[in-house]
């Protein structure tokens, strides 16, 4: 018995041993901003209501590329609104990223209603190509203006982005 134990274990250790191991990829800091216009002019996420373009640096490499999405279940608080699970695909060529932002308030000053400052903080839930295993943080944050012609409506937001990116192959 003792010795098929030896056995057994040692063919698992010599099994274990010949698997390549992949080192972990560190975290690198993500400092981006985007202009972002309502209605989106980048249809390529299901939630498509912001999108446009982003710019930024990612452990210092350049990045750019395109954003859409929305979806936010939103709530009015007074002067504030509050909403969460929005979700954003970003696109740099063939790879994307895509934040699912859990908790973002939009507040407009008293006496300034289509002006306000938004403010979300979320989370990368997928990825493609280079970002297929990413995952971390990101906040955005920056003014927006929000106005209405006839029926319909629109806005520009330029945010500010920052986050740690990990996993990036």
């Amino acid at each position: 018995m003792r010795l098929k134990l030896v056995f057994v274990l040692s063919f698992l250790l010599a099994i274990t041993s010949a698997m390549p191991m992949r080192a972990q990829k560190p975290c690198m800091e993500l400092r981006a901003f985007a202009q972002a216009s309502l209605p989106s002019p980048y249809p390529i996420y299901l939630y498509n209501a912001w999108g446009g373009n982003v710019y930024g640096m990612l452990g210092g490499q350049f990045v750019q590329g395109i954003f859409s999405g929305g979806g936010e279940a939103a709530e009015s608080h007074g002067v504030n609104t509050v909403g969460r699970d929005g979700f954003y695909k970003f696109v740099f060529g063939a790879d994307s990223l895509t934040v699912q932002f859990t908790n973002a308030v939009w507040p407009f000053p008293p006496g300034k209603r289509g002006i306000g400052e938004y403010k979300g903080e979320g989370k990368i839930v997928e990825g493609t190509g280079r970002f297929a295993n990413a995952w971390g943080n990101v906040t955005w944050s920056g003014p927006f203006i929000v106005w209405v012609e006839g029926e319909s409506v629109y806005a520009r937001f330029n945010a500010d982005i920052k986050g740690s990116v990990c996993g990036v192959l």
